[in-house]
């Protein structure tokens, strides 16, 4: 009988687990679970016309991963986090903070400053095949289809 009643409380346990971590998966927003904890190569920067928008050639892109209130950026040039928040179709991220730097060539400090820059901020979001697209949200509350950026997952997580 006690073996019994240890596993039912085991099974309770890993109900409860289970649960827990199927609401965390779901808390951001249900459009964000493909997002939500994936790191990000970002491919292009849509920040200034007179810019390249891709990665300089030979450089490593930035990384960033959209957690459930924080994010997170890797570059040549060092890491940066920030606070962000899911709401309805969209995401606005925090400021950004250095949390370490390296020395790193002009080029890829250019991109990596340019991208910290463009970070914060509201944003509408969408995944598809090409990967993630994220576009400003202006003043007006509309979507600038020219400031934002794009990514693609890495690493298959």
């Amino acid at each position: 009988m006690i073996g019994g009643r240890h596993k039912k409380v085991a099974a309770i346990a890993s109900a409860v687990v289970a649960m827990s971590v199927a609401v965390t998966a779901c808390s951001a927003t249900p459009g964000a679970a493909g997002i939500v904890g994936k790191q990000w190569q970002v491919t292009a920067l849509y920040d200034d016309p007179a810019l390249p928008s891709g990665a300089p050639e030979n450089q490593v892109p930035p990384t960033i991963t959209l957690g459930q209130s924080s994010y997170t950026i890797t570059t040549a040039c060092g890491n940066a986090e920030g606070d962000l928040e899911w709401l309805d179709g969209s995401v606005k991220l925090g400021d950004v903070a250095t949390t370490r730097t390296a020395d790193c060539d002009p080029s890829a400090q250019t991109f990596a400053s340019r991208f910290e820059a463009l970070a914060p901020g509201s944003f509408i979001y969408k995944v598809d095949a090409n990967g993630l697209r994220l576009s400003e949200i202006t003043d007006t509350g509309s979507p600038d289809a020219n400031r934002g950026w794009t990514a693609v997952s890495v690493g298959g997580n």
